[in-house]
């Protein structure tokens, strides 16, 4: 019920949810995601396919 109401929320379930069912042209065919907490974004790393990002720079935060 919570996931209807905030679009945020379901924008990042959806963005989640297309990482994980994507697959990689590797041979090994693995993804992994890794979690940080107490960050944001601070700059996105350009890939060289176009329209698609190959990492993200993150800030400390704190929790105050």
């Amino acid at each position: 019920e919570e996931l209807k109401n905030s679009r945020i929320q379901k924008r990042v379930y959806e963005l989640f949810c297309k990482g994980a069912s994507q697959h990689l042209n590797t041979t090994s065919c693995q993804r992994e995601l890794h979690f940080v907490f107490f960050r944001k974004p601070d700059s996105f790393l350009q890939s060289d396919t176009e329209g698609r990002v190959s990492g993200v720079h993150l800030e400390k935060t704190v929790l105050k």
